[in-house]
């Protein structure tokens, strides 16, 4: 017993090879309309391997990707969306309702999902705020496929939350560790200088590319490390590395 539960434990560290395509969807907030996302996407498009998809709704939290009627969250600040062959529409629309994640992940059937939120949880209850980050992972993970959480940039002092964001990073460690989700931290890759507005966290331009690409390099690394399972992949459990978390804090 003990000797057939170290194979299984050994193998469980060697990364899955990637196949021929890894289909990688992407969810977030204001960030994911902006800059950011520019350069998150352009590292994921650099890998021939790679297809990416991307949704963001400008003030959106994770209930309001839960399909929820009681949370139906309508952004009114910008919208975007992008699908596997890199098409959006034009113009993008700057009113729309956020998109239920179950619908997404019954059309893009997604082997890995970045979630990139937080920043507009920062001023909520903690005790929701993980509610809502456990549910939405457990969505996300529900037909197999892997979960990668992008937690919020720095925020400087005066940001609206800024004295919970120490907590809020401790309870999204713990969470996204208990629920078997990857963890990119964000905050050695932004400076709250380069902040756009005071109160409302924007980063806008070049910084926020900067972001991007930075999260965009760890996220690949993330999933060459714990190798996608794929469903062209002959390993028949596609759960086999999904609870693993990467440890980046």
């Amino acid at each position: 017993m003990g000797r057939f539960f170290l194979t299984i434990f050994l193998f469980s560290l060697v990364p899955l090879s990637v196949s021929a395509e890894t289909r990688i969807l992407v969810i977030g907030d204001s960030h994911t309309t902006g800059t950011f996302k520019d350069g998150l996407l352009a590292k994921l498009d650099a890998e021939t391997d790679f297809r990416t998809a991307a949704y963001g709704s400008c003030g959106s939290s994770p209930q309001h990707w839960m399909g929820n009627p009681k949370n139906a969250f309508t952004t009114r600040c910008g919208y975007y969306t992008r699908d596997y062959a890199k098409k959006s529409p034009v113009p993008l629309p700057v009113k729309h309702l956020t998109p239920d994640l179950h619908e997404l992940l019954a059309s893009d059937k997604p082997d890995v999902v970045v979630i990139a939120m937080g920043t507009n949880q920062l001023a909520n209850s903690l005790g929701g705020s993980e509610s809502a980050i456990a549910d939405i992972i457990g969505l996300a993970k529900k037909d197999g496929a892997k979960c990668i959480w992008v937690g919020p940039p720095d925020v400087g002092a005066k940001a609206k939350g800024a004295a919970n964001h120490a907590v809020f990073y401790d309870m999204l460690t713990r969470t996204t560790n208990r629920k078997g989700c990857s963890l990119v931290d964000s905050r050695p890759s932004t400076d709250p200088a380069d902040v756009e507005r005071v109160y409302w966290v924007h980063y806008s331009g070049n910084a926020g590319r900067s972001w991007g690409t930075a999260v965009g390099k760890r996220v690949v690394e993330i999933v060459r490390e714990i190798g996608a399972a794929v469903r062209a992949s002959p390993t028949p459990d596609r759960a086999v590395s999904g609870t693993l978390n990467d440890g980046v804090r």
